[in-house]
């Protein structure tokens, strides 16, 4: 619509206005102003009753903190009407003689008209807050609206005015929820009307959002099937219902627990559909669902994430360049990660293990942790085959968050190198010698003698040590290095202690002295940290 048509709109509208309440009225005070257009609004005349309901939907975006149109209209038309701004009539004797209109009236049009100043009174919540909604008792007028029986303008308007009461504060969603608002924006998800439909979807997403206890009537609630139902209805994927469905799956996963495993697979079929629209809304609601459900405690329904074929998206969103889908996708593959062998294949043959090793040096700090902790349970997976998914080479590139700035993400990465160490032949751990990983572990000790960073630091020198001791001719190779690692980092006493005041210093010379004056008291870490549970992140 180009200027001068939206100009005419304009003025079309404030005549039509102003020829039924009075152009002496816009200059009267308030409050005489309010009484005279009541009275306009029981006009027998229903074209002046509707003038003034319409008159309203347009002044209702003029924002009178700020002397401007609040609408997309352009600024310079304020300039051109001057009584708009010293229109000053307070928005609760507005939304008085509004719900007048909508109450008292059964003309379609000015209905329509009326909840046009609704739709414009809720995007304007700093002007009109919806506690005057609220408390003028709208709820009803807008749920009763909400019939088919209506024009489906009124029908969508309604449901619009609804759903976007359930955006403000808890007390608010409160009032929709305890008048039974789920049971109105359930009525009206048809394939008969899909924008409508969409609205009550977002209502519904809206509600689940705002608690747990609404989120717990919705899964019970038959909305999964109906929406199923609408899928199935439409010729093709609708991007706008998909779009809201997205928010609603967002929402109702975090719950992902208390969700049926045949609604869980429901849920992931419709994940399927939006990711393949690319849009980047659609992927942040979906990696976040994903998110949810990967951390259930019914592996079942995280494997089913798999047999929906949506592992490939996961590990592809991995090199996304928006950084917080990236943070979403590792958290993912990391639990995925910790589930089984099976799993961690279909993931790796995904190329997880590439896509990972590109995000060890991520700025994000947290993004380098949780890779390490993914890193870790690619290890941990391959307890019953010995170095079967990482190499040498691969753990040689990981060794670099040794020197980490981050101290977890430093802790992290030795945790994941010493039980590739624990985990690989001796053949394997000694070229991790050959490429430099006393330099590194020299690296991060002087900076780091945090008792549990040394107590990993203590295992992976252990595990060189038995390594070294299983290659006679490597044997003192190893424990000079491990002896100069200690000696130069200064770490020496914090050591004595840490093992339980055994004597270190001169003794401190053969894999064999070492073996027998501490290594063995490793042991059980060593075990420990063989069995210990791969990460689950329980992130809110």
């Amino acid at each position: 619509m180009d200027i001068t048509s939206v100009q005419s709109r304009f003025e079309d509208r404030i005549y039509g206005f102003q020829q039924v309440a009075g152009t002496d009225l816009l200059k009267k005070k308030q409050e005489n102003y309010a009484v005279e257009l009541r009275k306009k609004i029981r006009s027998q005349n229903t074209t002046k009753r509707r003038a003034v309901a319409s008159g309203y939907s347009f002044l209702i975006h003029y924002s009178e903190k700020e002397n401007v149109l609040v609408s997309n209209l352009p600024f310079h038309l304020i300039k051109m009407n001057p009584e708009l701004a010293s229109l000053n009539v307070k928005p609760v004797d507005k939304l008085k003689i509004i719900h007048e209109i909508m109450t008292e009236d059964t003309d379609t049009n000015v209905l329509d008209q009326g909840l046009g100043v609704l739709v414009a009174a809720l995007a304007i919540d700093e002007d009109i807050p919806f506690n005057t909604i609220v408390s003028l008792n709208f709820i009803p007028i807008l749920q009763r609206l909400m019939d088919y029986k209506y024009p489906s303008t009124i029908v969508y308007n309604a449901a619009v005015c609804l759903a976007n009461l359930c955006t403000g504060p808890h007390e608010y969603t409160s009032d929709v929820f305890q008048a039974e608002g789920l049971q109105s924006f359930l009525k009206i998800i048809s394939p008969r009307n899909i924008q409508t439909s969409s609205v009550a979807i977002r209502g519904i997403a809206n509600l689940c959002g705002d608690c747990y206890e609404y989120a717990k009537a919705i899964i019970s609630s038959p909305v999964i099937a109906q929406i199923s139902q609408l899928l199935e209805s439409t010729r093709e994927d609708n991007f706008d219902l998909l779009g809201v469905l997205s928010q609603l799956v967002r929402n109702i996963t975090h719950y992902a627990d208390e969700i049926p495993i045949e609604q869980i697979d429901i849920i992931l079929q419709w994940i399927g559909k939006m990711i393949f629209f690319q849009d980047p809304v659609m992927k942040e609601d979906c990696l976040e669902a994903l998110r949810h459900i990967s951390r259930c405690e019914d592996s079942s329904k995280i494997e089913l994430v798999l047999e929906n074929n949506l592992g490939g998206f996961c590990v592809q969103s991995l090199t996304l360049s928006e950084e917080n889908l990236v943070k979403n996708a590792v958290k993912i593959v990391a639990n995925f990660l910790a589930l089984d062998k099976k799993t961690t294949q279909q993931l790796l043959d995904c190329g997880v293990l590439d896509k990972l090793l590109l995000l060890i040096e991520h700025p994000n700090a947290e993004m380098r942790k949780t890779v390490y902790l993914a890193l870790d349970n690619i290890v941990c997976g391959s307890k019953s085959e010995r170095n079967q998914y990482l190499n040498h080479e691969i753990a040689a590139l990981s060794m670099r968050g040794l020197h980490d700035i981050d101290a977890q993400v430093k802790y992290e990465c030795s945790l994941m190198i010493s039980n590739f160490i624990i985990l690989s032949s001796h053949t394997s751990i000694l070229k991790l010698i050959d490429l430099k990983i006393f330099d590194y572990l020299k690296g991060a000790l002087n900076s780091e003698f945090e008792p549990d960073f040394l107590s990993v630091v203590l295992i992976i020198c252990s595990g060189l040590l038995e390594a070294g001791k299983a290659e006679q001719d490597r044997v003192h190779d190893v424990s000079n290095q491990v002896t100069i690692l200690f000696e130069e980092t200064g770490c020496l006493d914090e050591l004595e202690n840490l093992i339980g005041n055994i004597p270190i210093g001169d003794n401190f010379v053969t894999a064999q002295q070492i073996h027998e004056e501490f290594f063995g008291q490793l042991c059980d870490i060593v075990e420990t940290k063989i069995e210990e549970t791969p990460t689950i992140f329980e992130f809110s």
